[in-house]
């Protein structure tokens, strides 16, 4: 099944300067996926989302399926994505 990634900014770069991805995962969740991009890309795309040492990410992340926030679906990082799904990667920010 294929995932659309849209990254931003730093995740952007941390992905090799796509402005977009495809994924493609038999029963993919939000987990699944990013974890999928963790093996493609390591560690600086994983630092972008997630503390290093956690499975959970950064508080100002924002993950967005279908432009909502994956909060709001019951599943959390556990939602079952369907074909043509669309991942946008927000990092952290901040500023003033």
């Amino acid at each position: 099944m294929r995932v659309v990634i849209r990254p931003f900014f730093t995740i952007c770069k941390a992905l090799g300067g796509a402005k977009q991805l495809d994924v493609e995962l038999e029963q993919p969740t939000v987990r699944r996926v990013l974890y999928e991009l963790r093996r493609q890309f390591g560690a600086p795309f994983w630092g972008e989302l997630f503390d290093l040492g956690s499975d959970q990410p950064l508080e100002n992340t924002q993950i967005l399926i279908n432009g909502r926030h994956y909060r709001h679906f019951s599943g959390g990082l556990e939602h079952e994505l369907t074909e043509g799904d669309e991942l946008a990667l927000f990092p952290a920010v901040a500023g003033g």
